[in-house]
């Protein structure tokens, strides 16, 4: 068996993504989704980066989308300004205030962290930030 094929399929990974092949959408797009279908499924199934995705996937869609502005500073002091000014919105909805509260714990945010390194180092990739062109 090929090992771009996976057990029951015929045929080739490479070539089973019409979109990606055809680079409709954007190839690069869609290997970054795949790529986080793989980071996500090497996280553990309970754990902390689990609990924090649940939390934000719970927001409503359209206050947080309405705050958002692109960010032109990837820098480590310009990433945390553009994130501080996201969240330090006056009115945060009740969601937002309970990830806020949630990420405001050190417990959570060191699991967190061991949990992304591990996945990262089993893939042999770091999710990393870079500006758009």
């Amino acid at each position: 068996m090929d090992q771009s094929t996976l057990p029951g399929e015929k045929g080739s990974l490479k070539s089973a993504n019409a979109l990606a092949d055809n680079d409709v959408f954007g190839r690069d797009e869609i290997c970054q989704m795949h790529m986080l279908m793989v980071l996500l499924s090497c996280l553990p199934p309970n754990g902390k980066v689990c609990e924090m995705i649940e939390l934000a996937l719970t927001l409503p869609h359209e206050p947080c989308l309405a705050r958002v502005n692109p960010l032109r500073d990837t820098s480590f002091p310009g990433l945390k300004t553009w994130l501080e000014s996201f969240w330090n919105q006056e009115e945060l909805t009740p969601d937002e205030q309970k990830l806020m509260a949630w990420q405001r714990s050190s417990e959570n945010m060191t699991a967190v962290v061991q949990e992304l390194k591990e996945a990262e180092q089993q893939i042999g990739l770091k999710l990393a930030l870079q500006q758009m062109a």
